[in-house]
């Protein structure tokens, strides 16, 4: 996959992504390290899609859904950053798509949303995630102990972080 930058786009969810939002929202596979639980219908698929969200983009390569990305601001003192959160469909792994996706929704969410930093928590575990969020720019600043309870079970979490001010130093 040659030049993926310009294959790679981001867009809101449409209710005709249902099918294509079943490819990676009901493979247990891929949602083992969400918080969410696996969708089992696509009425259930439907009603998140259509959810009214504060950032909540369709990954498509060449046109077509292929993963979910998601930027959740953050409310009262914490209105200065948002949690990252993203998923891909298997086949498109390895192939630097979700790199490209994470580095447009931090480009959305400093010169578009105006936030000062993005943030993202990753288990310990998940290797191909925390390389994703390094490639993209996100630096590791912390390991959270037992810090989110994830399908019945209290995980750790390492915590990635990039600021506007260091975006705008990496894109100089």
């Amino acid at each position: 996959m040659d030049d993926i930058k310009s294959h790679v786009t981001l867009r809101d969810h449409e209710e005709s992504d249902v099918e294509d939002f079943m490819q990676w929202a009901a493979d247990d596979e891929i949602t083992k390290h969400v918080s969410w639980e696996t969708y089992k219908s696509k009425e259930e698929a439907i009603s998140t899609i259509i959810k009214p969200h504060p950032w909540f983009k369709a990954i498509c390569f060449d046109g077509t859904p292929i993963g979910s990305i998601s930027l959740k601001p953050g409310s009262g003192v914490h209105c200065c950053r948002a949690q990252l959160g993203y998923v891909l469909a298997k086949k498109y792994w390895s192939k630097g798509i979700t790199t490209q996706a994470v580095r447009l929704a931090v480009s959305a969410a400093f010169n578009d949303l105006k936030l000062e930093r993005v943030e993202a928590f990753v288990e310990p575990i998940n290797v191909a995630s925390k390389r994703v969020l390094e490639k993209a720019g996100l630096e590791c600043v912390g390991l959270e102990r037992r810090y989110i309870l994830v399908k019945g079970n209290l995980r750790d979490s390492l915590l990635f972080s990039i600021s506007s001010e260091n975006y705008k130093l990496s894109t100089a």
